[in-house]
């Protein structure tokens, strides 16, 4: 599973499964669905970061972090890194393209100052983070 606990893997999951509807499967269908490719996703950021990145997503508090310049140049080149090494061949582009986006910007949100992974994931604190992903989405950010 990795150092992200599950609970904050079913959280995210459970957003996007909210913005996300797929043809043909049940609700638990798509949780399940979406809960795998979370995973799979946070597998390969857990790969690429070094422990003290690591460290700063799950610990961060008021003292550390990034600020939001760095913050913003670490999710596109974060984001970048994944669009490469990960495929999700069970969704579309568009949908595969959000799971990426949301996942970044969930870990990029809890690498600032005051902010750590358990709290983002927290759906009263991301839930506009994951949403504003799917509306950039949703306006062509993600056609390449």
């Amino acid at each position: 599973q990795g150092i992200f606990p599950r609970v904050g893997v079913s959280k995210i999951a459970t957003m996007i499964n909210a913005l996300v509807d797929m043809e043909y499967f049940t609700e638990e269908e798509e949780q399940e669905i979406f809960e795998h490719s979370v995973c799979l996703v946070l597998h390969e950021i857990e790969k690429a970061l070094p422990d003290t990145v690591i460290r700063l997503i799950i610990e961060a508090d008021d003292e550390d972090g990034v600020d939001d310049d760095l913050a913003a140049t670490l999710n596109e080149r974060l984001l970048d890194y994944v669009t490469k090494e990960v495929s999700l061949p069970y969704l579309d582009y568009t949908d595969e393209a959000r799971v990426m986006a949301a996942v970044c910007a969930v870990i990029v949100e809890s690498m600032k100052k005051g902010r750590h992974f358990d709290e983002v994931v927290e759906p009263v604190n991301s839930g506009e983070l994951i949403i504003d992903v799917f509306v950039k989405g949703a306006v062509g950010i993600f056609d390449s």
